[in-house]
């Protein structure tokens, strides 16, 4: 199946952006663009503890490695990232286990100065 494309919001700090979270396609997992600035926002909706996977796409010795996987516990508001486009490629791969995690993907235009 393919996978449902997360949009990406682009932000600055003269760009306020809505904390709101996109649902979760638990059953087809999801991708995202990856520019290596690119943060995740996860919310576990739910009364258990989900696990939220980003997938590594790079190889080891010849050896593609198990997934980053991340325990998010009930009730749970986490930001994940950034994720270095040559380990995760450009399209990041994130897979989740249950319909409970909302999942939101931001990205910095610029940083600080």
């Amino acid at each position: 199946m393919a996978r449902t494309t997360v949009p990406v919001s682009r932000v600055s700090h003269l760009v306020a952006v809505p904390l709101y979270a996109a649902v979760n396609d638990a059953a087809n997992d999801m991708q995202l663009d990856n520019d290596g600035h690119t943060l995740v926002l996860v919310v576990n909706t739910g009364g258990s503890t989900r696990t939220f996977d980003a997938v590594i796409q790079k190889t080891m010795q010849g050896v593609l490695p198990a997934p980053l996987s991340y325990a998010i516990t009930a009730g749970a508001f986490v930001v994940l990232g950034p994720y270095e486009p040559g380990t995760f490629g450009q399209v990041l791969q994130v897979n989740s286990n249950h319909a409970d995690l909302a999942v939101r993907a931001f990205t910095l235009i610029a940083p600080l100065l």
